[in-house]
């Protein structure tokens, strides 16, 4: 029998076109394929699986959409089914007036990406997103309605993240801790970012966030807080849907190939800005790079607080020329801040600022 498929693959590689029986042919073919396409090719054969998985792996880049009206969401859907990545967590950032619009973004990015893929969202005043130029991003804060910024984050080996909606019920009961700590479940934890409904959470609720982690480093928290009765959503659902008053949803991050660092900006002048983002910490290992700037402004800042608009992404992107740009205005912003009496966690007229630094492929 093993003589026979063995006479079988034989007969098979024989009859093939010269050029696909060359590994680099193979490679190079596969290689300009969008991550779908390379899906199905890695089920040919195990050697076309081990090019296919190979190529994936190398595509550690994330990538960045900015829908201009919920009119745009067929070219959405065209820009989905050409990813070159396999997304691992996508954040959706919106302006919509309507719901079934919103409704509308979140089923059309469901029916192209895998269905483990996190994502977490909302509805809000104002949105800060990229978009590619000549395979740069371009940062944006944007200020008007009927308009949607979309991250897409690639599944990279030893990074992982894990979307989770809290409910106020949950938070009040005398088992918090345990409800944060069995939410989170990731190893190495590195940062947690929250969408959070206007005026639900207290510093108790943190106080239990921060207890999880007593015995080890403790993670960036960044976020904000939401516009009241915000549409929030985690993994294609949104929580108004539960028929339970809903507190948040958070992105947990963590792994060994990534760093984060933090800043909590407070000035209005630019100068003071740009050395705050340039004195932020870097890992001291060279092997990573700048790939997601989380950036959470107060509503009181921005056009109306400067004068012009997109001046502190523009000063981040000033710094860190590659990096994606990603998240959304609040009434009042998430970041643990260490004081000499324990943590801050509310703030008003700043921008929370959570840089996360993936290892680089080549090491």
């Amino acid at each position: 029998m093993a003589e026979i498929q063995h006479h079988q693959q034989c007969c098979a590689y024989q009859y093939q076109p010269f050029a696909l029986q060359l590994p680099e042919i193979i490679n190079l073919i596969l290689s300009k394929l969008d991550a779908k396409s390379l899906c199905n090719a890695a089920c040919v054969c195990k050697q076309w699986y081990s090019f296919a998985s190979q190529i994936l792996r190398h595509r550690r880049q994330c990538l960045s959409y900015i829908m201009q009206s919920p009119e745009d969401i067929p070219d959405l859907d065209q820009f989905l089914q050409r990813l070159s990545i396999v997304p691992a967590a996508i954040n959706v950032f919106c302006t919509f007036d309507k719901l079934k619009d919103t409704r509308a973004l979140i089923s059309c990015i469901q029916s192209n990406v895998p269905s483990n893929c996190q994502i977490i969202g909302c509805t809000c005043n104002g949105i800060i997103g990229s978009y590619e130029t000549d395979q740069v991003p371009v940062a944006q804060e944007i200020e008007e309605a009927e308009k949607a910024t979309i991250l897409i984050i690639p599944r990279i080996t030893g990074i992982t993240l894990k979307a989770f909606t809290l409910f106020k019920t949950d938070l009040k009961s005398e088992e918090t801790v345990d409800l944060w700590k069995n939410s989170i479940q990731i190893q190495d934890l590195k940062a947690i970012f929250l969408l959070a409904d206007y005026n639900i959470l207290d510093s108790r609720d943190f106080t239990s966030l921060q207890a999880v982690f007593s015995n080890k480093e403790k993670p960036v928290i960044v976020g904000c807080l939401g516009q009241p009765k915000a549409r929030l959503h985690c993994n294609f659902r949104f929580t108004r849907d539960c028929h339970r008053e809903p507190a948040l949803v958070a992105l947990a991050i963590g792994g060994e190939n990534m760093q984060v660092s933090n800043s909590l900006l407070h000035q209005s002048d630019k100068d003071e800005l740009i050395a705050s983002i340039t004195d932020m910490d870097r890992p001291s290992d060279q092997s990573y790079s700048p790939s997601i700037a989380y950036m959470f402004p107060c509503v009181g800042r921005g056009y109306m607080y400067f004068g012009e608009k997109n001046v502190e992404s523009q000063l981040i992107k000033k710094v860190f020329p590659n990096i994606h740009v990603a998240g959304c205005f609040g009434y009042g912003e998430i970041y643990n801040l260490k004081t000499k009496d324990g943590y801050n966690y509310y703030h008003s007229y700043t921008t929370a600022l959570c840089l996360c630094w993936f290892k680089n492929d080549d090491y």
